[in-house]
């Protein structure tokens, strides 16, 4: 059963944003104003977490929160750890979605994706509890077949997939594992989709990481928090959360389509900072950009980013290619050179 495809949703945490000194201290800057700005903005839905640590988020946060959620006609979501105790504080806010996750405060650096191992029961009442004040019901999970497959049996709505390590890859240039982890991530998505799982992602995402997650059509949902609160710092939360929004929103579609991202790497391959490298690139790109698809495009366009001479000592080196390139991509432009090097003559 594959699920019907829905709009793309961008949810809001804004547990980050309780850590803020002068949060509570002035009305103006109370998680519900927060919550209210980032729905502003275009946001779908609030995220809070409910942990241990009440002192960060308070029981009237919550109320608070939830009322601007209900009023503005958003989805108000809480993210907690399985245990018992939360499952019953939760039911009290009566949230649209909630998602079990391993973490168990605000904060933690460990990984979000929940095990299942001995808690599959436990999971399963929570998710039944949930289910009848009406609530959807996700786990965060690794992108794993196991983890997925345990989701089907826990009698879930949905995944949310943890991102973390993809985006790690994404800002430490390491277009190997990108690609890895990408492709597996995808399949993943599309496998929990044809079983009837609602998809979506998050944590550690920035603007560049949501983008390449949001053209995967099984993935419906993305939450973002820290790099939206964060941003809002410099730029204001309404501003961030509408550029997110946007990419939301065109993902995949118009100037950000397959056909028009090719068109634009078939550019800018044509025109590089010296002869050598138009001819090289040019028609490297020519053979090969019409067929390129995510994750391949993706590793392509951060190639053309590469500084033209950094670019061009690479693809004549003789050494095997260094760790967080795209090596078969690189290859095939070495290989795609030495065939060609006389037009450069």
């Amino acid at each position: 059963m594959t699920v019907a495809m829905q709009p793309r949703k961008l949810n809001l945490s804004i547990a980050s944003a309780a850590m803020l000194p002068m949060v509570r201290k002035e009305p103006s800057m109370s998680l519900a104003a927060i919550a209210e700005a980032g729905l502003r903005g275009g946001a779908d839905g609030i995220l809070l977490h409910l942990t241990d640590e009440r002192w960060l988020v308070r029981e009237d946060d919550f109320e608070q929160v939830r009322r601007v959620c209900s009023e503005m006609d958003r989805s108000f979501q809480l993210r907690l750890w399985s245990a018992g105790p939360l499952i019953t504080t939760a039911l009290k806010f009566r949230p649209d979605v909630v998602c079990l996750t391993a973490e168990s405060k605000i904060g933690s650096p460990q990984s979000y994706g929940l095990s299942f191992r001995g808690n599959l029961g436990q999971i399963k009442s929570a998710c039944q509890r949930l289910k009848d004040i009406g609530a959807r019901c996700y786990v965060s999970i690794d992108a794993g077949l196991e983890a997925v497959e345990n989701a089907l049996k826990s009698d879930v709505d949905g995944i949310e997939f943890d991102t973390s390590d993809l985006c790690d890859a994404i800002r430490g240039g390491n277009l190997k594992l990108v690609d890895e982890r990408f492709t597996h991530l995808s399949s993943m998505a599309r496998y929990a989709s044809r079983h009837g799982l609602g998809v979506q992602a998050g944590h550690g995402l920035d603007f560049e990481a949501q983008r390449l997650l949001a053209r995967v059509p099984q993935i419906r949902g993305i939450n973002m928090g820290r790099y939206l609160i964060g941003g809002a710092l410099m730029h204001g939360l309404t501003a961030m959360v509408a550029e997110a929004k946007g990419i939301m929103l065109h993902a995949g579609s118009g100037l950000d389509g397959l056909d028009a991202r090719r068109q634009a790497c078939l550019y800018r391959a044509n025109y590089r900072g010296f002869r050598e490298m138009d001819i090289i690139m040019s028609s490297f790109a020519q053979a090969v950009v019409p067929a390129l698809v995510d994750p391949d495009l993706f590793m392509f366009e951060h190639i053309l980013e590469m500084p033209d001479h950094d670019l061009y000592e690479r693809i004549r080196s003789t050494n095997e290619p260094e760790q967080g390139l795209h090596i078969e991509l690189l290859t095939n432009l070495r290989d795609h050179y030495k065939q060609s090097r006389w037009l450069c003559q």
